[in-house]
């Protein structure tokens, strides 16, 4: 995540440069079609590595294949039925998205080719993921990914031109990496999950209705989810034009770098979360929802305080040499999106759990109502109130405050454990360390103003240190002290004997 998140940083200076503000501006356009065509897989991709880690739970090799086997030619089918749409209709989604005429040509070409092709491998290789996953071989699954999108990101990074080309070597890029993904996914899958493939055989009507009507509810609650945020570019597009999304896109790419890393927990645990409710085990749900919840607030202290902190420096030497003045205009964006952030950390191990137990129906009653609320202050904010670009984080600022307590009580309540246990718990260490750390922040930027890369690493070094003795003595709990240390003196004992022997 590391390797990917700073890549992706590197290359956004490069790609406005290359492209243009406007150039860039459509390559994102591009892939919000990408990101709403997918949504056709009907939840499918969502749930079937729920359904896999049972079948895994319970030993079940053959019910394993089949529910494998039919998603990849359901999954195949639409795919094909949503490329031959994107050929057939790519000059009226150009025509839609306000695409400048002299972008107009590429954008036409690149539909169906670029969002066509990376759309099919996206539906295919996160089955073949999803397998392996319910394998807990999330190992597999993480190295491959980085290595190949490492790959295709320092590719980009060397030999992207400049000029009318850099728009299709760049789309070709990627999906040339989308591709590479697939194939080495396919792979490990077959060596991996080699115990549970057995002869195709249909799987039981009960089984697929099952698949199909939770894959309904993860679609609902997917895509209304995505639209809150995946909206935004084209709501700018449409009343500030495409560049307008060159100040709003630096910022998100600094959030997609930073949340994977604070919520892994969330990302992982739900083949675990699955297994615990197969074996009716409530204590290690219990467990996983009020630990799980309470390490990701602790790392969502450090993340948050260190993005808002250093936001202004780093925008600016990130890119002021492409941006200019407007480096600050993304900076303010991002200090808005670190506190959306804030808000989705204390989700915490909350999805895995009400997707392991199949209890979803409460978030989509809660997302549709205020996914639609926040489509609606965005447009409002953004077109007739004169707020700009940092309208459309507002609006999704303002309503996750006002549905994550929702969230937090039905979780609890759905677990067995009560709301003010849940909250002491899980909740309550992390927002004081999050409170001290802000203090610090202020302070340390009071006294040594950054001007270089150098001081700004100092910064962070210093919120990180501050950071680790309140998280060991305040947020990790008094048994996973214990644990710690005693894994900490087993691996020193480790490194000297080695060291002794060498």
């Amino acid at each position: 995540m590391i390797c990917q998140g700073v890549l992706g940083v590197l290359l956004v200076p490069l790609l406005i440069d290359r492209l243009g503000k406007d150039g860039f501006g459509v390559v994102c356009l591009l892939n919000v079609i990408i990101i709403y065509t997918s949504f056709a897989d009907l939840g499918v991709r969502g749930a079937i590595g729920r359904d896999l880690s049972e079948r895994v739970a319970r030993n079940d090799a053959r019910g394993f294949t089949s529910l494998l086997t039919m998603s990849v030619l359901l999954l195949l089918s639409v795919s094909g039925v949503l490329s031959l749409g994107l050929f057939i209709f790519r000059g009226s989604l150009v025509r839609l998205l306000e695409v400048p005429p002299s972008l107009e040509a590429a954008a036409t070409s690149l539909i169906p080719f670029y969002c066509g092709g990376m759309l099919t491998l996206g539906f295919i290789t996160p089955i073949f993921s999803s397998a392996t996953a319910a394998l807990n071989r999330f190992d597999v699954v993480n190295v491959i990914r980085m290595l190949i999108t490492l790959a295709g990101n320092i590719i980009l990074l060397f030999f992207l031109p400049h000029g009318p080309q850099a728009i299709y070597v760049w789309c070709f890029v990627l999906v040339a990496t989308q591709l590479a993904l697939f194939l080495v996914t396919l792979l490990s899958f077959v060596r991996i999950c080699r115990p549970y493939l057995t002869s195709f055989s249909l799987p039981s009507f009960e089984s697929m209705l099952s698949l199909v009507s939770f894959g309904g509810k993860v679609f609902g609650l997917t895509f209304f989810s995505m639209m809150g945020t995946q909206a935004d570019p084209v709501i700018l597009s449409a009343f500030m034009g495409p560049g307008a999304i060159s100040i709003y896109n630096p910022a998100v790419r600094i959030s997609a770098m930073v949340r994977p890393m604070v919520m892994v927990l969330a990302q992982t645990l739900c083949p675990m979360a699955t297994s615990h409710h197969a074996t009716n085990n409530t204590e290690q749900m219990q467990a996983l929802l009020l630990k799980g919840t309470r390490y990701t607030m602790l790392f969502g202290a450090l993340a948050t305080v260190g993005v808002m902190s250093l936001a202004k420096p780093f925008c600016q030497l990130w890119l002021g040499g492409v941006l200019g003045e407007d480096a600050l205009r993304v900076a303010s964006i991002l200090m808005l999106v670190a506190m959306v952030d804030f808000v989705d950390y204390a989700a915490g191990t909350q999805w895995p759990v009400l997707v392991g137990t199949r209890k979803i129906d409460f978030l989509l009653a809660t997302t549709v109502p205020f996914t639609v609320v926040n489509l609606v202050l965005s447009i409002v904010l953004v077109g007739y109130a004169g707020v700009g670009i940092s309208g459309v984080i507002i609006a999704t600022l303002i309503t996750s405050l006002l549905r994550r307590p929702l969230v937090i009580w039905h979780t609890a309540s759905q677990c067995g454990v009560p709301l003010s246990t849940y909250i002491t718990y899980s909740y309550v260490p992390a927002l004081g360390i999050t409170i001290v750390l802000a203090v610090i922040g202020v302070l340390v930027n009071a006294s040594q103003p950054i001007r270089g890369w150098p001081t700004l690493m100092i910064h962070a070094g210093v919120l990180a240190v501050a950071w680790s003795p309140m998280a060991i003595l305040f947020g990790i709990p008094k048994e996973d002290r214990v644990w710690l240390a005693r894994a900490c003196r087993g691996y020193v004992r480790r490194l000297a004997a080695s060291s002794g022997g060498l």
